[in-house]
């Protein structure tokens, strides 16, 4: 079955609704930086390209669909009109999925992109980076226009159905750009709740691996009372003690955030580094048992989180 892209990137912008300059841009650009091998500041850089293509990577649209951009300019004129994907205002319904390019003073030129959600009642809906909400803070907010709106340039159109790509739901499938931002993300969580002092960067090494059972361990010592030695060794007391604890889905906090940052170490995609045990992170515990040759029952007991720890 073809992923379905239009799907996905409209569902990884969402989730990034509400983050908020000065700081919550950060990441958005950082892992611009790494995978088009850019130098942009987090501090001065206008984002809202930046975000289209963040979320476009994050979902493993291809580049052949949705390239690396920093500039709506650049990608209207070298991408989306020379392979007949640009549709003015007026000619077109948008869909979700993609892209909307705005002409704030009617000059023929684009001064900001967003991503469609849909259309309602005449009206286009999207999420957009780098763009002012109701509170007057720039950061990703959902937004609305009237599709005649002045300030509407047109729409890029990506050719999500050229994809060959089919779907292998959950499996190893990340890619190095998707599977680095996490493991950046889950060291400098490890870092800030257990005081692990790893070297944050995307390698998942030794060092992160010791950090990952130390902090499970500091965990569970907090949670159950385990008295656990913080020692980086997944030995005979730690089976024992998750031999009578398990994970479910429906449970939050921080065993959740450790359970899907292992995941993400293995290149597996729970849906989020959020400490929720939703459907998506059942989806890839599923697929990392199937694969591990484990019950597949996604309930995190001690061989799961034996594998996950110990087996590399």
């Amino acid at each position: 079955m073809a992923i379905d892209y239009r799907k996905q990137i409209v569902a990884s912008a969402l989730k990034y609704v509400g983050t908020q300059e000065p700081k919550g841009d950060d990441q958005f650009i950082t892992a611009y930086n790494k995978y088009a091998n850019a130098k942009f500041g987090v501090d001065s850089t206008p984002w809202c390209a930046i975000f289209v293509t963040f979320n476009a990577r994050m979902v493993g649209v291809p580049t052949t669909i949705i390239p690396n951009f920093a500039s709506c300019g650049w990608v209207i004129e070298n991408f989306f009109k020379p392979k007949g994907l640009w549709k003015e205002r007026g000619q077109y319904t948008p869909q979700p999925g993609d892209l909307i390019f705005y002409d704030w003073n009617a000059d023929k030129r684009t001064d900001h992109v967003g991503i469609v959600v849909g259309v309602e009642n005449g009206k286009v809906l999207t999420v957009e980076g780098n763009t002012k909400g109701t509170n007057g803070v720039y950061g990703v907010w959902q937004k609305s226009y009237v599709l005649n709106s002045r300030y509407i340039l047109g729409y890029g159109t990506p050719d999500y159905a050229g994809s060959s790509t089919s779907a292998v739901s959950n499996q190893s499938q990340l890619s190095t750009m998707v599977k680095g931002t996490y493991v950046v993300s889950l060291k400098k969580w490890l870092n800030s709740t257990y005081k692990t002092n790893v070297a944050v960067n995307s390698s998942v090494n030794a060092e992160l691996k010791k950090a990952l059972i130390m902090g499970w361990q500091c965990q569970m010592n907090a949670s159950y009372k385990t008295k656990l030695a913080i020692d980086g060794s997944f030995g005979p007391a730690c089976r024992a003690a998750a031999s009578k604890r398990t994970l479910k889905q429906k449970t939050s906090g921080r065993m959740v955030y450790l359970l899907q940052g292992c995941l993400y170490a293995h290149g597996y995609d729970p849906k989020g580094f959020d400490g929720s045990f939703g459907p998506g992170c059942l989806a890839a515990v599923k697929a990392f048992q199937r694969a591990r040759k484990l019950e597949v029952d996604g309930v995190v007991g001690v061989k799961t989180w034996e594998s996950l720890l110990t087996k590399w």
